[in-house]
């Protein structure tokens, strides 16, 4: 508990270090993978593609995600694509042209806590995010998917298939040579209180997935 606590802590301190180095460049500069090849995609952006984790501002006050990823990254240009009670097949039906429209040099993805709330099939859900994966790959974008943070207080009954779920994502992520950001691992442990209505992270809650995807650009 003590370990898991203070990566926590690390996270949210790493998290304000970074959104005060925007003045100072670092490796922040797109040269992180200079020997791929991007077509003609910018290796400058980032879409960022998932349901209202994403995509919407949830409390008041608290900025989702990706601008707390545009902070992190001021050499690049984060897009914000996600939004709404989207599910997988959602991302699936929209990711080409996302990637037409944003030409991005990684695509972010984060689905399934929709799907599971909807109880939909694993399996089903993993061919969407599969596809996801594969379309940004033939686009030459690198995709980055993201597992599922925990739900807390009365949604915490989904756990048990959120759970399965991410063992699949972690498996299908290793198959398709995709970079993972295990956001489970990341909010193992922590504090309920990151999702004060069971689902959508607070502005900590934010920070710690801005910071668990800035480690794999």
């Amino acid at each position: 508990m003590g370990t898991v606590f203070f990566r926590w802590v690390w996270v949210i301190f790493m998290a304000g270090l970074l959104s005060l180095q925007t003045g100072c460049g670092g490796d922040d500069d797109g040269d992180s993978d200079s020997s791929s090849d991007f077509g003609d995609n910018n290796p400058k952006v980032i879409a960022c593609m998932g349901d209202c984790i994403t995509g919407d501002i949830n409390y008041p006050g608290v900025s989702p995600y990706p601008s707390i990823l545009a902070g992190m990254l001021p050499e690049k240009t984060v897009i914000n694509e996600g939004g709404g009670a989207a599910k997988s097949s959602d991302g699936a039906a929209r990711v080409n042209s996302v990637l037409k429209k944003d030409t991005p040099g990684y695509l972010l993805i984060l689905y399934g806590t929709n799907d599971i709330l909807h109880s939909l099939g694993h399996d089903g859900i993993i061919n969407n995010l599969r596809f996801i994966i594969q379309s940004a790959k033939n686009n030459k974008t690198i995709p980055i998917i993201g597992t599922l943070p925990p739900m807390t207080y009365s949604h915490a009954i989904y756990n048990g298939s959120i759970d399965a779920l991410n063992s699949k994502i972690r498996q299908m992520a290793s198959e398709e040579g995709c970079r993972l950001a295990d956001l489970a691992a990341e909010f193992s442990g922590t504090s309920p209180e990151l999702f004060p209505d069971g689902r959508h992270p607070n502005a900590d809650g934010a920070a710690i997935i801005a910071v668990a995807y800035k480690e794999k650009i």
